[in-house]
């Protein structure tokens, strides 16, 4: 099955949830830090708040060039831990540093993109998409708020359309395009984890 393939989800909530395991990993790797969120919950479209974080959470690590991605999704495949990410990364126990720096973020107090002058550039394709740095900024700061969501994730991606009914009970498939879209405008390889 192509799991980056939505058409492929129609009736599996198995398929769905093994998917959403495999995000949730992902994030909580990259994050430093457990979001406490169900699969289960989320497929059954529960939880908008949780998944929204998730949403934003996925959107920072997919822009957050400090992260060598390559290197996180094989780390999640080979189903090591958050604190085992850290060490390997660096060679040296940074598990605290990292976890201060996720508690920063929340704060918005973390900076993390390194910025040029006016934009920043993400190629996509053959196209180049400028992102102003406004817009980065602002979604560095996003949270699990439904209307922050829509506003920052809709200025990275166009498709699927992040409408405030789809973000307050989002369905599975509106999930998993969004993060596939957010993965191709930021050139985060999800087909190394998800095949």
């Amino acid at each position: 099955m192509d799991e980056l393939d939505s058409s492929n989800y129609k009736d599996g909530k198995t398929a769905k949830i093994a998917f959403l395991n495999k995000l949730i990993s992902l994030v909580n790797v990259g994050n430093a830090s457990a979001i406490d969120v169900s699969p289960a919950k989320i497929v059954s479209g529960l939880e908008s708040l949780n998944t929204n974080l998730l949403l934003t959470t996925f959107g920072k690590l997919a822009i957050d060039k400090s992260i060598d991605h390559n290197a996180l999704i094989q780390h999640c495949l080979a189903g090591k831990g958050i604190d085992d990410f850290q060490r390997d990364k660096s060679g040296e126990d940074v598990a605290a540093a990292a976890k201060e720096t996720a508690a920063s973020i929340q704060d918005n107090s973390a900076t993390l993109i390194p910025s040029d002058e006016d934009t920043n550039e993400v190629a996509v394709k053959r196209t180049k998409v400028i992102i102003p740095d406004t817009i980065m900024e602002q979604l560095k700061a996003c949270n699990e708020d439904i209307e922050q969501t829509r506003e920052m994730i809709s200025k990275i991606v166009t498709k699927p359309k992040c409408s405030d009914k789809l973000l307050s009970k989002p369905p599975f498939r509106f999930i998993h395009d969004l993060l596939v879209g957010i993965g191709k405008a930021t050139e985060f390889d999800l087909g190394m984890i998800f095949r």
